[in-house]
Order: structure tokens, then C-alpha cells, then sequence
């Protein structure tokens, strides 16, 4: 047996046989890829007793058995965003009056100061 032979080991290293990609099983073929994209067009969430669909870049509630009871959530929620506005409204307003009467009050202050100044010198 020779020393050396092609490789240059005698046989030592074994010749590496080339990686083949690994293959996703799951996956389906990629020629239905659009038939699968075109049935699964819009995509389907439940939440709680409410069933949405997004289609066409919007999220849309599902017409069901359940749709009354969204139509008054809906309505609840409307309410009490208004609510909340009027609300808001309202302390925005009484922040601004507060803001006003501490102005005042400051150049009370100051108006105050000056003349206890004033009356200082002149004596």
C-alpha cells in the first residue's frame, strides 16, 4: 500500500459530498402558492364573542349571530368617547383659568412689590 496516494493521505480523508438544500416539508409546493394566496385572502380573528376580518387593508367586523351585540358595544363605546371629550374639555378650560388667575395674581404681586420699593426710596 502506498504512502501517499492522490489526496495525499492515502485514503485518509474522505471526499465531502455536496450539501444539498434542506427542504421545508410543511411548505407546499410553490407552484399553489397562488392558488392559496387567492382562498386565503382575508384573514379571519375571533375576539371574545366578535369575529373580524381584515380585507383590503381594513378590519372589519364579521356579519354574524353576534352582530347586534357589536352594533351596542359600538354605540357604548361612541358614547363614551364623547363623554370623555366633554370631560376633557373641561379640564383643559379650568387649567386655563387657573393659569389666568395665577398671571394675575403674580402681577399683583409684582405691581405690590414695586410700590413697597417705591415708598422704601422716598423715605
Amino acid at each position: 500500500m502506498p504512502l501517499f496516494s492522490k489526496n495525499g493521505f492515502g485514503g485518509l480523508i474522505s471526499q465531502k459530498k455536496p450539501r444539498q438544500g434542506q427542504q421545508n416539508v410543511a411548505a407546499p409546493p410553490s407552484n399553489n402558492l397562488d392558488t392559496i394566496a387567492l382562498e386565503n385572502s382575508a384573514i379571519k380573528v375571533k375576539l371574545g364573542h366578535n369575529v373580524l376580518c381584515y380585507e383590503d387593508g381594513l378590519w372589519t367586523s364579521e356579519v354574524g349571530g353576534s352582530s347586534g351585540g357589536a352594533v351596542k358595544e359600538m354605540a357604548r363605546i361612541k358614547k363614551r368617547n364623547i363623554q370623555l371629550a366633554e370631560e376633557n374639555n373641561l379640564l383643559k378650560f379650568k387649567v386655563n383659568m387657573l393659569l389666568d388667575m395665577l398671571a394675575v395674581s403674580n402681577a399683583d404681586c409684582l405691581l405690590k412689590d414695586s410700590a413697597f420699593e417705591n415708598q422704601k426710596k422716598s423715605k
